[in-house]
């Protein structure tokens, strides 16, 4: 509670110091600013992040060697991804492989797997001299922006340069303030009703849901992870108002990273409502790429929901959760690629498109499975919940 009353409290002195200082200086002041306030909860991480988003810089600059200039790209997602491999998944394969080896000591970086795509995207579109002209200030402030750090969107720099605004305009702040409030009531208001809902739906607890399954109706079960993904997709989409809204204080207009996801047709229309920014991300630096690679579209498909998957943690729950909304995006592609070689004008019918909404909604609602229970390293628990809703019974 204390840093958020803090972090409001920077939000509120800096926005005016902003506005006043000259342009060549504004983004320099968000940049250090940002960074200072990420060092106030972490320092270790602020430190380790100003090393590595630094030598990321350099590299591309004109006054680099020109062995490390021609390897730049290699080099920067190198570090970068040795970075992200050593403090979030190193851990987890530590204890998979060996119950008594533990990395306890080792403490997870703030915001470190947004900070990683950041730079990545940074240094490939850097390596293919797409990037408009800019100094060090603009790249600072990129990079450790506070209101986007720890849970995004993952905001592209080109669209972060093209969409800035160099004068104070009352809209900024009515948009703003807004778009902050909207995201207040979702996290707070509808979020906390809808916890409230869960904790009288999970039995005191996942663990105490997996433990009474059987004794448990599927349309419990059911109703838990609904109830769970709208859970977070509130929680998850109230932060980014708040930050869409923070962001736009200062005249920076950050991505959307939600779109009615709950409304969406099918679960390939869903992706492009869900986390877009992510998704995004990975259209352009996996599912291309490994497109090009195979000429497998499924392939594609599987290779960037695995990232998907292991960005959010290195555990067999994600790595399945990846895996499931892999299969549906795959199936649903196949699918629609059948049933336009076949004409089948069932799929025109009313009936049959009013359908989709609802079965979208129940299969995306399902991966939840997976995630709420993670945290058990629980695979065969979320399989089971997954099975109770079709009126099935696992062994525990």
């Amino acid at each position: 509670m204390i840093q958020y009353a803090y972090y409001w409290l920077m939000i509120g002195l800096c926005v005016p110091v902003f506005w006043m200082l000259p342009i060549a200086y504004r983004y320099y002041f968000l940049g250090v600013v940002s960074l200072a306030f990420i060092a106030s909860v972490d320092a270790v991480t602020a430190a380790l992040m100003l090393v590595i988003g630094g030598l990321v810089y350099v590299f591309f600059r004109p006054w680099a060697a020109s062995p490390v200039s021609r390897n730049a790209t290699k080099l920067s997602i190198l570090i970068v991804l040795s970075c992200l491999a050593y403090f979030k998944y190193l851990p987890s394969i530590a204890a998979a492989v060996s119950e008594g080896y533990s990395f306890s000591k080792i403490a997870l970086p703030l915001g470190i797997s947004y900070f990683a795509f950041k730079l990545i995207h940074y240094a490939v579109e850097n390596g293919r001299r797409t990037l408009p002209e800019h100094g060090f200030g603009d790249y600072l402030a990129f990079v450790f922006l506070v209101p986007i750090f720890t849970a995004g969107p993952i905001q592209r720099f080109d669209l972060f340069m093209q969409q800035r605004h160099h004068s104070w305009s009352g809209e900024h702040a009515w948009v703003g303030l807004t778009r902050i409030s909207h995201g207040l009531i979702k996290k707070f208001v509808i979020g906390a009703g809808l916890l409230f809902l869960i904790d009288k739906v999970d039995v005191d607890g996942v663990s105490s849901m997996l433990a009474q399954l059987e004794d448990l109706s599927p349309f419990q079960v059911i109703a838990f992870l609904i109830l769970s993904y709208l859970f977070v997709y509130m929680d998850f989409s109230g932060y980014t108002d708040i930050a869409i809204g923070t962001s736009r204080l200062f005249g920076i207009r950050i991505m959307e990273n939600f779109n009615f996801p709950v409304l969406a047709p099918n679960i390939g229309n869903l992706w492009k409502r869900w986390h877009m920014s992510l998704a995004n991300w990975c259209q352009s630096y996996i599912y291309m790429p490994a497109l090009g690679w195979s000429r497998s579209p499924y392939a594609a498909v599987f290779s960037s929901f695995l990232v998907m998957g292991l960005w959010h943690a290195a555990t067999l729950n994600w790595i399945a959760w990846g895996l499931y909304n892999a299969l549906g995006v795959a199936v649903f592609q196949k699918w629609s690629m059948t049933a336009r070689r076949r004409k089948w004008q069932f799929v025109k019918s009313p009936i049959y498109k009013a359908s989709t909404y609802p079965m979208t909604f129940l299969f995306f609602a399902g991966s939840f499975a997976f995630t709420m229970t993670n945290n058990e390293s629980n695979i065969w628990g979320a399989l089971r919940l997954l099975a109770k809703c079709l009126f099935i019974d696992l062994p525990a």
